[in-house]
């Protein structure tokens, strides 16, 4: 016996423009987050901004908890893998102190970037401009390195040479 499909034909792709005429002209919409690896249903209070939606919520509410954690990772490489670069976005207001990033490779990774070094404006939160990985795999990477995140800020690692 086979599984039923899980798409049916009632299903429909919309575009962007498709979403946005669909919620303009409303204030209230529903936002699904996970917690404790259990979907939740939110009901929220919208406007439009340009293609963006935009919602509030109180600091201590369950929504802004479930966007706490907001951080990004990726890596971009060269088409042979020589060099590689590693992004790490914290979207949350608060520093994140030994967040463990999976990296490609070991050693010394140096900070190429830091938006919130002083030179910038910022508070100077980081990891004083290097890292070193640990042989501790993570997120399918060989090597990892716990980081510190500054609030709001992003890191652009690159592995040093030599």
């Amino acid at each position: 016996m086979t599984d039923p499909p899980l798409v049916t034909s009632n299903v429909r792709t919309l575009t962007a423009d498709a979403c946005r005429s669909k919620l303009a002209g409303r204030n209230v919409g529903r936002v699904a987050v996970t917690q404790d690896a259990l979907p939740i249903i939110v009901p929220v209070n919208y406007v439009l901004d340009g293609s963006h939606v935009v919602f509030r919520t109180r600091g201590d509410g369950m929504l802004a908890g479930a966007c706490d954690g907001n951080v990004i990772a990726f890596a971009r490489q060269s088409r042979h893998g020589e060099d590689v670069l590693v992004c790490v976005m914290n979207l949350s207001p608060v520093t994140r102190e030994g967040y463990r990033v999976g990296l490609p490779r070991g050693g010394r990774w140096r900070e190429a970037v830091n938006t919130d070094a002083e030179r910038y404006g910022g508070g100077g939160i980081g990891n004083g401009g290097f890292v070193e990985t640990e042989d501790h795999p993570w997120h399918d990477q060989p090597q990892s390195a716990p980081l510190t995140l500054p609030p709001l800020g992003v890191l652009w690692l690159v592995p040093e040479r030599g």
